[in-house]
């Protein structure tokens, strides 16, 4: 009862969004870019590819603990992890949406999984993924939005 309550005060404070996720932004697609951009530097995520001519940027791939804790060792040996270890990477675009803009935060997941040397590939819809995956996501999404606000486009009055 207390995880629905909240998710419901989530849903009310993103204003019924998904937090920025479905709403259009009616500004210059650099000036969301770049302000998205700034918003996840700000987060402490490291940008490591950037494509301004497209909109698009990606985030340098974080290990998490099953518990969703930074793992803070050092080096990239993934033998190292523990067993269900989380991989976040985040790709950020601003996409056209008519005469507005959307933008976009997608995650790539992987997995330290058994006793596989190699990370597998989790859809972000698994239900084996801990909430704390899609809180990450949210988060970050959300965060822009919040920056983003002063040029949110009106929305679409309800159908009746």
């Amino acid at each position: 009862m207390k995880k629905l309550l909240l998710a419901i005060a989530f849903a009310v404070a993103c204003g019924g969004s998904a937090g920025g996720r479905d709403t259009l932004y009616k500004a210059p697609p650099a000036t969301l870019f770049s302000t998205a951009k700034s918003v996840t530097e700000g987060e402490h995520y490291k940008i490591v590819k950037t494509d301004e001519a497209a909109n698009h940027f990606e985030t340098e791939d974080i290990w998490y603990t099953p518990e969703g804790q930074m793992d803070t060792s050092t080096g990239r040996n993934v033998s190292r992890l523990q067993n269900d270890s989380i991989n976040i990477t985040f790709a950020v675009d601003v996409k056209p949406a008519g005469d507005a803009s959307r933008v976009v935060v997608t995650p790539t997941i992987h997995r330290m999984h058994g006793l596989s040397s190699l990370p597998e590939t989790v859809d972000g819809q698994d239900p084996s993924l801990p909430g704390w995956v899609a809180g990450k996501t949210n988060a970050l999404q959300a965060k822009i939005h919040d920056a983003l606000t002063l040029y949110a486009a009106p929305a679409a009055p309800a159908a009746k």
